[in-house]
């Protein structure tokens, strides 16, 4: 009985072990694919004309595209393998303030992982099967850094993109704040970059940094989206709010338009200019972490009254941030601020729950999760 019983261990011990190596070679041998195989659309404004580039097999395909054409997403081995979108008109910068007497649904750090996002906008019937908008006069809110480290960055930014354009037309809105890594990648800092991008950028004969330049239809996009925002009470930001950004006595609209500039331009934490620095800094709103955690030797966890005092001086109730990852979203100093950061697996698993997302509904905060089920934050 005793052998009978170590022959079950055995078995068992076995074919977890091959789950779970079945598991990582799957992911292992989809981003090996990935990388060599398929990307794109990359679209540029050149010379008077709009060029759309794909890249096949180490090539580059090339073709003129215009206004009201439909594009094709490429998406490999993900159903649905492919979406279309069609080319914004204008650009113009976003509003800071925003009411609204609808849903907010709101995410963040995402960073290409474009299987959790799409599995979280289908479960909460923010778009459909087809990945469009059905999200009606609702908002849909991403608190930055959804590019950098993973290999679906292309496909992510343009089914935002779509979605920011299907949106308007609803009467909704997306609201696309940036994050530390989608200035960095705006401005040429690609340390966080997959292998892939710097590829594709090569072929291009351009750096990584233009593939969202000016001359880039993503990045005209892009320079158009606020670093920090208000919606009704509620301020969105990626990082959070330091005392010695409070110091700097700006509103969230001078914070943005002072910003705005310098999404291209490296090393801004050196400026002579103290707004700039700030704002840039590891103080500023794009990489302070006080909110969560202390900083080495820079900084500790700010206390209760002085995130009190940030509140009372922006006359905000609420602070989501992303950047500062958590175990699971959560609230803290009293539920005035809401952790949105967790890690999304790159992977699903049926009996598992993995991925995480706010519902706002009036005041009240829930954590959602890809089935659509929702647990009020407290």
């Amino acid at each position: 009985m005793k052998k009978l019983r170590i022959c079950f261990f055995i078995i068992f011990l076995s074919f977890s072990m091959i789950s779970c190596h079945n598991i990582n070679s799957k992911d292992k041998n989809e981003i090996i694919k990935t990388n060599s195989s398929i990307d794109g659309p990359y679209i540029f404004h050149q010379k008077g004309e709009i060029i759309n580039y794909y890249y096949r097999d180490k090539k580059l395909i090339k073709k003129t595209v215009k206004v009201g054409d439909s594009i094709d997403v490429i998406v490999p081995f993900r159903t649905p393998s492919k979406f279309k979108f069609k080319l914004i008109n204008k650009y113009a910068p976003v509003s800071t303030s925003t009411t609204t007497k609808n849903n907010i649904f709101v995410t963040c750090d995402i960073e290409g992982n474009y299987f959790a996002l799409v599995k979280l906008l289908i479960g909460n019937k923010v778009i459909d099967n087809n990945l469009n908008w059905i999200y009606g006069k609702n908002h849909l809110v991403f608190i930055g850094d959804m590019v950098d480290r993973g290999i679906r960055v292309t496909q992510e930014l343009w089914l935002i993109y779509k979605l920011d354009k299907q949106a308007q037309e609803a009467g909704g809105q997306v609201h696309y704040i940036l994050g530390n890594h989608d200035i960095m990648c705006m401005n040429g800092d690609n340390r966080y970059t997959d292998e892939k991008y710097k590829e594709v950028a090569k072929k291009l004969n351009i750096s990584c940094k233009d593939l969202l330049s000016e001359n880039s239809e993503l990045g005209r996009w892009m320079q158009t989206k606020n670093c920090i925002e208000r919606i009704n009470n509620f301020t969105f930001v990626h990082a959070g709010i330091s005392l010695k950004v409070c110091d700097l006595k700006l509103s969230y609209s001078e914070m943005n338009s002072k910003m705005r500039p310098f999404y291209r331009i490296q090393h801004t934490r050196k400026s002579s200019d103290k707004n700039i620095s700030t704002l840039f800094g590891s103080y500023g709103i794009l990489w302070y972490r006080g909110f969560v955690t202390s900083h080495k030797d820079k900084y500790s966890k700010i206390s209760a009254n002085e995130f009190d005092k940030v509140c009372k001086f922006y006359h905000t109730d609420k602070i989501f941030i992303g950047h500062s990852i958590v175990d699971t979203i959560s609230s803290d100093f009293n539920n005035k601020l809401i952790r949105v950061d967790v890690h999304q697996p790159s992977y699903y698993s049926q009996s598992n729950n993995f991925f995480q997302a706010v519902l706002i509904k009036g005041n009240q905060i829930y954590r959602v999760d890809e089935l659509g089920n929702k647990t009020i934050i407290q």
